[in-house]
């Protein structure tokens, strides 16, 4: 009789405690009719104004994006600044209080031993562990495995009767009746958790306001290095749990949970209702309730190991089980708005939207703006030019943002290895989508379905040594600090002898105006262009750099006729730099020779095929701002050119600081002003260019740069934005 009251409470408690905040009714009245509407109106736009609509979509999906983008940026910065690492109670200390250690199961019995063994390992008095295995008690094979590895004087062997839905929440839901710790922690069938996690998470709550209900531990994989998809899925779980969950924090706004290694304050979960059976990712909205209910959720500097899915299929499953359980939490949150915005503020119920929110809403919109932006590069025009330039620019901005963010956020682990992987991230925010489109359709179809995720399946075995020892990361930071100095890398710097480097760039620019001899903009061709870079340098001795640059470009033209004009060429530019004086900041004397292709766009001005001969001269300097590493560098050029073209003087200006000892924030511009001599069709011109851009150190050797320039003004001469991407390396 007790065992059915406690089945039942473990499915209604929270809906009888909280109706509103359950997510056993999926849409409300309210929201159906919103939806509905939605879909009604946006039909009926792009059946009677198709051109209004799209433009309409494309702005509001690339302000999404970029919004989005920002936000997570602004995470990023508050999350990767330093804490002080959480500690650990001493061995001997007699006050540690009861501690409940929740395990669901289901179809587990292949990952049951190696679970009995990590939980043995975990560093806390035996008779205050209170462990419960929860099982289904249909589920004959766990229960086996179970009955014959877990030691019953520890372990606790709870079958939850049959019932619906069955999921993982119902489940905790029954074994937690049983609780008699004071904390209570959850952990997944695969998990391997740092073997001091429990005392950490004592001495942090000791520490921490009583309104800091639960502490999420970070969680990373033990078999990361197994294929291309564990790389992707460990750089999302780096950033997610290193750098944007602590960002939440930080900001103290609501903060979703992760599935497992959730530590609370067992009152509180209690008073919560615990968690919801009816979300499949019920640590995202038990987080969300939390906030709601006046509780905090922090960050505990302990990590916990998973085993990442090893195929597409299995991570596909994975991934929509939970975007489907987000977007059940954004419905569940935003039945009443003004009462969330009361009990979290302003700030509370933005984050909300850009941080669940526009996770779906951005990974179900990535395919329109992939199919735009594609459907132009293959037509050569586009039926909307402006629809084609937002969504081009969202897609860009949102992708070159997640790439950056992918790259830096393995650095915490000292697992700059994986940073390579962030330049495909692009692809893996592609599979995002495909599951978000798949979640959606769950939602409607079968909205409360778990789908299981298989362990047990890598090939790596999960051991405590795969986590790096602390002399070793002592040693790789240490290494990384002598080794990155944060002197330019370039500009009127040389390098010494036998070293080198290379900078790989990927220009994309475009431009719909032109400056006209009167130095007014006007609407006279749609320019598009591609530029690839690779410029290598060489240390002949520490007073002479030798260098070249190989590029190739490909650009299309149209006309107000729609009429396309495609070309493509290369160049290549090699040449010397000179050391002069070194006293004073950096004096050098550059010179090189180009042979261009019979289509050369490498600037703006030039379109027909030319070899060029430069004579060029560079300052630069170092300096201090706020106590952060900076440099200048200014460049003044002449060129001369054949074949009837007028001879062109160039001015660069450059300035550099590193206001992060990794991130550095660079400005530059770009001045050409053509001289005489100049034989038709070829005119006067000037060209004017600022650019702005991130680099951000990746490595020992590598470093990235991403930034976006644009022209002001000009003369003659095409008004040009776009963005670049560059990979420096440097030995």
């Amino acid at each position: 009789m007790l065992g059915g009251r406690i089945a039942d409470d473990a499915v209604s408690a929270l809906a009888k405690l909280h109706p509103s905040l359950s997510a056993r009714i999926v849409f409300t009245r309210a929201q159906a009719v919103s939806v509905g509407a939605i879909v009604i109106v946006t039909a009926v736009s792009f059946i009677l104004w198709p051109t209004e609509a799209l433009r309409t979509l494309a702005v509001l999906t690339t302000a999404g994006f970029l919004i989005g983008s920002a936000f997570r940026v602004l995470l990023a910065g508050l999350g990767r600044g330093e804490r002080e690492a959480d500690t650990s109670p001493a061995g001997n200390d007699p006050t540690l209080p009861p501690y409940t250690v929740l395990v669901p199961l289901y179809r587990e019995a292949n990952v049951v031993p190696a679970l009995v063994c990590s939980l043995l390992q975990l560093d806390y008095p035996r008779d205050k562990l209170d462990i419960k295995l929860i099982v289904e008690a249909d589920d004959d094979d766990t229960i086996a495995a179970a009955v014959n590895c877990a030691d019953p004087s520890l372990f606790q062997l709870l079958r939850v009767p049959p019932g619906e839905p069955r999921t993982k929440p119902r489940a905790c839901n029954y074994a937690f009746a049983f609780a008699r710790g004071d904390f209570t922690v959850i952990y997944d069938a695969e998990d391997r958790p740092e073997s001091d996690q429990l005392r950490k998470a004592v001495a942090r709550f000791r520490s921490s306001a009583r309104d800091v209900a639960c502490l999420q531990a970070r969680l990373n994989f033990y078999n990361a290095d197994e294929n291309w998809l564990t790389r992707l899925f460990a750089l999302d779980y780096a950033l997610w749990f290193d750098v944007l969950l602590p960002g939440l924090e930080r900001l103290r706004v609501p903060m979703p949970l992760g599935g497992t290694s959730n530590h609370f304050r067992s009152f509180a979960l209690r008073d919560v209702g615990a968690w919801d059976p009816f979300n499949v990712t019920e640590d995202a909205d038990i987080g969300i309730r939390l906030a709601q209910m006046g509780l905090r959720v922090a960050m505990l500097d302990s990590t916990t190991f998973e085993e990442a899915p090893t195929s597409l299929g299995a991570w596909l499953k994975q991934r929509s089980r939970w975007l489907k359980g987000y977007m059940q939490t954004w419905l569940v949150h935003m039945r009443a708005p003004a009462t969330l915005r009361r009990r979290t503020g302003w700030r509370g119920l933005i984050s909300l939207q850009l941080f669940l929110g526009g996770s779906v809403i951005s990974a179900l919109l990535n395919p329109l703006l992939w199919l735009i932006f594609v459907l132009s590069i293959l037509r050569g025009s586009s039926p909307d030019h402006f629809v084609m330039t937002v969504s081009a620019m969202g897609l860009v901005t949102g992708n070159a943002v997640l790439t950056w963010l992918a790259i830096i956020a393995p650095r915490r682990r000292g697992w700059q290895r994986l940073a390579p992987y962030g330049f495909i991230v692009a692809f893996y925010w592609a599979l995002i989508s495909l599951a978000a489109w798949r979640a959606l359709w769950q939602l409607f179809r079968r909205p409360f379905y778990w789908e299981k995720t298989e362990h047990g399946l890598t090939r790596f075995e999960a051991r405590p040594t795969r986590v790096l020892a602390p002399c070793l990361i002592v040693a790789l930071f240490a290494s990384t600090a002598l080794s990155m100095s944060n002197e330019a890398l370039a500009g009127a710097w040389t390098l010494k002898k036998h070293h080198w480097q290379s900078f790989n760039a990927t220009t994309l620019s475009s431009s719909r105006t032109s400056f006209s001899s009167a130095r007014h903009t006007t609407a006279l061709t749609k320019f598009r262009k591609l530029l690839t870079q690779n410029t290598v340098e060489y240390g002949l001795s520490d007073n002479i750099t030798l260098f070249a640059t190989p590029a190739y470009v490909t650009a299309s033209q149209s006309s107000s006729t729609d009429k396309v004009i495609r070309a493509a060429g290369n160049s290549i530019e090699s040449g010397v730099r000179i050391l002069l004086l070194s006293h004073i900041g950096k004096l050098s004397l550059q010179t090189s020779y180009k042979a261009a292709g019979p289509f050369d766009l490498s600037d703006s001005a030039n379109r027909t095929a030319a070899r060029q001969l430069e004579l060029r001269l560079l300052y630069g300097s170092s300096y201090k701002l706020f106590g952060c590493d900076g440099f200048f560098d200014a460049q003044a050029a002449q060129r001369w050119i054949n074949h009837g073209r007028p001879d062109e003087s160039a001015i660069d200006l450059t300035a550099g600081l590193w206001f992060r000892p990794d991130t550095m924030i660079m400005t530059q511009s770009f001045n050409i002003i053509s001289g005489g001599g100049a034989r038709a069709p070829f005119n006067y011109y000037r060209s004017h260019k600022v650019a702005l851009s991130l680099v951000e150190k990746l490595s020992q050797h590598w470093s990235l740069q991403i930034g976006g320039f644009l022209s002001p003004a000009g003369q003659n001469a095409l008004a040009e934005r776009g963005l670049s991407v560059v990979l420096w390396t440097q030995r």
